[in-house]
């Protein structure tokens, strides 16, 4: 005997009447904080709703063509019973008006061939979409895995990119709030750090950069001129069309001659090695 189907009410638990089945089914699929979109795990599951309903609709017609089979069967019986007390009594009356048909037996067992053949072919077409329907249910952790594994890397390069805007647009007040090199480089390894270590940035990736830039100088105790800041962070100085030197830089001295004390014992051990 087939076993019995699942109607759609049991095929899938109750979601909300807004998202599609597909969705709903993608997101079973997916880890549940992944983000959500037409991707392959959308496709995928629209696959096995499709492969559910073929396979609903198979068992059905296997049921259908069983239960005409048996009627065929237990008609033929019946058939071959009557021709065989028929054939027995051959003296017996003609039968009135109204009465049974004279039985036929080789119809009957041919009708009923045809209906265990098509029993024979929904089985086996049953079978075929079983595993066609576990195929792609065993491809789910997959799907599940490179999705995972896709969305870690956007997730990474979506960081990595954040990071390095907001370290462009801390650069000028770095600049400006260090008065040595040294002072420089801790400052931008403090902003590096910050972001890298420190828990309360783990999603500044979906800040917007004002509020990292604001955070980060909050805790590094720098103070700009916010006045000035615009949605691509504080731009050059009006006029300046150059990369500003920093306050502590000694080309800031106006110098016809090496300034650095390297460049300035190279040219006492080697007047020519600059030209």
């Amino acid at each position: 005997m087939l076993r019995a189907t699942t109607s759609p009410s049991d095929a899938l638990p109750d979601q909300g009447d807004d998202e599609p089945a597909e969705t709903y089914i993608g997101n079973r699929i997916a880890d549940e904080d992944a983000p959500t979109g037409p991707d392959e795990v959308e496709r995928l599951a629209a696959r096995i709703l499709r492969a559910e309903h073929r396979l609903r609709l198979i068992e059905e017609f296997s049921e259908r063509s069983a239960a005409l089979a048996r009627l065929a069967h237990d008609r033929a019986m019946d058939d071959g019973r009557r021709a065989a007390e028929a054939a027995a009594t051959p003296d017996r009356p003609v039968a009135a008006d109204g009465a049974p048909a004279a039985p036929n037996p080789d119809a009957s067992a041919a009708t009923y061939a045809k209906l265990s053949r098509t029993v024979r072919l929904c089985l086996d077409m049953e079978a075929r979409a079983d595993q066609a329907l576990a195929a792609l249910r065993d491809g789910a952790p997959a799907v599940r895995a490179a999705r995972r594994t896709r969305v870690e890397r956007e997730g990474k390069e979506r960081r990595e990119k954040v990071e390095a805007e907001v370290l462009n647009m801390l650069e000028p007040v770095i600049r400006e709030a260090a008065d040595s090199e040294r002072r420089e480089s801790e400052l931008i390894a403090a902003v590096i750090e910050r972001m890298t270590f420190d828990r309360a940035y783990d999603d500044l990736q979906d800040w917007d950069t004002v509020v990292t830039v604001g955070r980060l100088c909050a805790d590094l105790g720098l103070k700009p001129d916010w006045n000035a800041w615009t949605v691509d962070g504080w731009p050059l100085p009006e006029g300046k069309l150059f990369l500003q030197r920093p306050a502590w830089s000694p080309f800031n001295r106006v110098s016809a001659g090496p300034i650095l004390e390297r460049t300035q014992a190279i040219c006492r051990a080697s007047p020519n090695r600059l030209e």
